[in-house]
């Protein structure tokens, strides 16, 4: 049989950029999803148009009544999914061109539940390509659950899922402004039993400086702990905690770090959170060896407290 996908895009304010999103999905074999978040621009217009003028991709367009944020309407998109598995795709971001012809393969040899798989990231006239692991000594192949949780980065991208394994465990993005995508992502490949990583860059992440990911406002640290919290809720008495304890350290300690650089302030309130989970998750853990070498200086600096040194380093002030 043939493995067919559905793929979910939440948009808003999206007429620059979704054509270019949906022509990037060649494959007519796939359902897309779209998730209209109440966008006060022409996106309405574009997407129906486009719709008039492809009758023969499997489109479906659902409206939100009211704005209620990426990640609720992905949520959204999961319920209307019924392919067998499920992918995210940005509005402002494409798709490969072998994206889906390459998974469909991959899931075909070896029936996995879950592939994750690399990205070409796109900033202005530069191209870089950009694992969506923490670790650049995990191979390509099966990975065991674990260290997919570890060390997979908690972007929505990157990832395709078995559905019924989302839907069946209740997995669902967070109601935050930011981090719901990393909720969704830890909690989602912890219940996939068997995983592949490839390492072709089948997603490709335009840079948009107007986007979520940019906004400055959005920042927050304690939006990143909530985000935590959560985690550890879906994770509990699972036997992840040491697999928790290194999500803490790179996706909220180091992150949150570097959020607070961005926004100007002090790094200790960072630091006096680390040290309070440190009593408790005894950081580093088995999976540090493993840790890519800004993580480890990262490590060194809180626990020899000289985190004013990184802060003296990005900001050139102490």
């Amino acid at each position: 049989m043939k493995i067919e996908f559905s793929i979910i895009i939440a948009c808003y304010n999206s007429e620059k950029t979704i054509v270019s999103c949906l022509d990037s999905i060649e494959d007519q074999g796939v359902e897309i999803i779209i998730i209209n978040d109440c966008s006060s621009d022409n996106t309405d217009i574009v997407l129906k148009e486009y719709m008039l003028k492809y009758p023969k991709k499997n489109i479906f367009l659902h409206n939100n009544k009211c704005n209620i944020g990426a990640g609720l309407s992905r949520n959204i998109g999961i319920e209307l999914a019924t392919k067998e598995y499920i992918l995210f795709l940005d509005s402002d971001d494409q798709l490969n061109t072998k994206c889906i012809s390459s998974l469909r393969k991959i899931l075909k040899q070896f029936k996995s539940d879950c592939v994750i798989y690399d990205a070409l990231y796109l900033n202005k006239d530069q191209k870089n390509k950009v694992s969506m692991l923490f670790s650049k000594k995990i191979k390509e192949g099966k990975i065991s659950t674990k260290e997919a949780l570890v060390y997979t980065k908690g972007c929505t991208w990157g990832k395709v899922y078995k559905r019924s394994l989302i839907t069946e465990n209740k997995v669902k993005f967070a109601e935050l402004t930011r981090n719901e995508d990393l909720v969704f992502s830890k909690l989602a490949l912890s219940f996939m039993k068997t995983i592949q990583y490839i390492k072709k860059p089948l997603y490709i992440y335009k840079n948009n400086e107007c986007s979520l990911m940019n906004n400055k406002k959005l920042l927050d640290i304690n939006n990143a702990y909530r985000a935590f919290d959560l985690i550890a809720k879906g994770l509990k008495g699972r036997n992840y905690d040491a697999e928790l304890n290194s999500i803490y350290f790179m996706e909220i300690v180091y992150a949150t770090t570097m959020t607070t650089i961005k926004k100007g302030n002090s790094i200790k309130e960072c630091y006096l959170h680390y040290i309070s989970k440190c009593q408790k998750y005894q950081l580093p853990d088995k999976y540090y060896q493993k840790y890519i070498l800004k993580y480890k200086i990262l490590n060194l600096m809180f626990q020899y407290k000289m985190y004013h040194i990184l802060q003296f380093i990005v900001n050139g002030r102490g």
